[in-house]
């Protein structure tokens, strides 16, 4: 039984030097993209088990759902047995915390019993038990949204659109090394109009569904923007209408105005609208799409497919459906589990909408 320590990939200095060592051995089978260190922890624990032992674990509730999870979960259904999962919803176990809590108790076997779920609403002993030994349905706990048991027919938001962040606006390391001089967004920004600041520019906290609080201007075309920024995307993700997604404030505007916005932002550009526009950010972004796809269908789907699909689709409608109470709990139970860590949250949210279920409606 033990707490291991929650450390993800955003942590630096001798943290990631142990990643690196970690990552070289051949001592581990579960590492997988920005894994958290308590999934080492896990897998060296199980393999200390005699046989019919149990690890119980309480971890970040991003296992239940994050993608670095993937590997863990799989190696332990095929090798071990899921005894019992507690989850706990609107329930910080631990005061101090900023994330929430997942139960792991596992046994060392391979049985085909059932494994134990156990949800806990707003109190400790509100609970509803079930026994599941479908591998899809062990992390899902929130029913309403187990849809795919519903629905037979439906695309995927990335099938749909092109999504990505918006542009980093710090200094490149490039530029650092070059120029021996760093640069912050704010350099680059105005509140007007200026010679220099000429285009139209939200970030996150501007942002209310459907609506603009405020624009500012940012420099685009000069000595220093896009070509000298951390991250550029590239010019045709801003010319065509769009949705722009506050990662944080989960919510979602409509843009013909040819807005950018910076990397607090998710960008949403229908495939058929970049129809031609060949770079590497948009094959990147189709192969990162295709893993979804692929894991969702069986099959992934080359680009001219994805073009045909999402003429199917009006923009606004996503629009709405991104604004709605729906999907605003639906990304926030998953999302929010870790309020302080910014950079995490950015990734869980471009992750989610990736994988968004979209009907048809004919």
């Amino acid at each position: 039984m033990g707490n291991p320590p929650y450390l993800g990939s955003n942590h630096k200095d001798e943290y990631q030097k142990q990643r690196e060592e970690l990552n070289k051995s051949d001592e581990y089978e579960t590492l997988y993209g920005k894994w958290d260190y308590y999934i080492a922890f896990i897998e060296k624990g199980l393999k200390l088990l005699k046989e019919n032992g149990e690890l119980s674990f309480i971890i970040s509730n991003a296992y239940d759902h994050a993608d670095f999870s993937i590997k863990s979960k799989e190696w332990i259904y095929n090798n071990y047995h899921f005894k019992q999962l507690d989850f706990f919803k609107n329930i910080k176990i631990f005061n101090d915390a900023s994330v929430g809590s997942t139960i792991l108790t596992i046994q060392k076997n391979k049985t085909k019993e059932y494994t134990k779920k156990i949800i806990h609403y707003e109190e400790f002993n509100n609970i509803i038990t079930s026994n599941v030994n479908e591998f899809d349905k062990l992390f899902i706990t929130d029913k309403i949204f187990d849809l795919k048991e519903n629905i037979e027919e439906y695309n995927l938001l990335s099938e749909i659109c092109f999504i990505s962040t918006g542009l980093r606006l710090n200094s490149s390391e490039k530029y650092e090394k070059e120029f021996n001089k760093k640069f912050k967004k704010d350099k680059v920004l105005s509140d007007i109009k200026t010679e220099r600041c000429t285009r139209k520019y939200v970030e996150n906290k501007f942002i209310e569904p459907y609506f603009i609080k405020k624009i500012r201007y940012v420099e685009y075309g000069t000595d220093l923007v896009p070509e000298h920024i951390y991250t550029k995307t590239f010019p045709e993700l801003y010319i065509y209408p769009k949705i722009i997604f506050g990662e944080m404030s989960n919510c979602a505007i409509y843009d013909e105005d040819k807005l950018l916005c910076d990397n607090t932002c998710t960008i949403l550009v229908p495939h058929n609208s970049l129809k031609g526009v060949k770079n590497r950010s948009i094959n990147r972004g189709i192969k990162e799409a295709n893993k979804i796809i692929k894991s969702s269908f069986g099959k992934e789907k080359n680009r001219e497919k994805l073009e045909l699909i999402s003429k199917k689709f009006e923009l606004k409608y996503i629009l709405a459906l991104l604004n709605s109470k729906a999907f605003k709990y639906y990304s926030s139970s998953k999302a929010r589990h870790t309020v302080e860590n910014r950079s995490y949250i950015l990734n869980i949210v471009k992750n989610l909408l990736m994988k968004l279920m979209v009907l048809l409606i004919i």
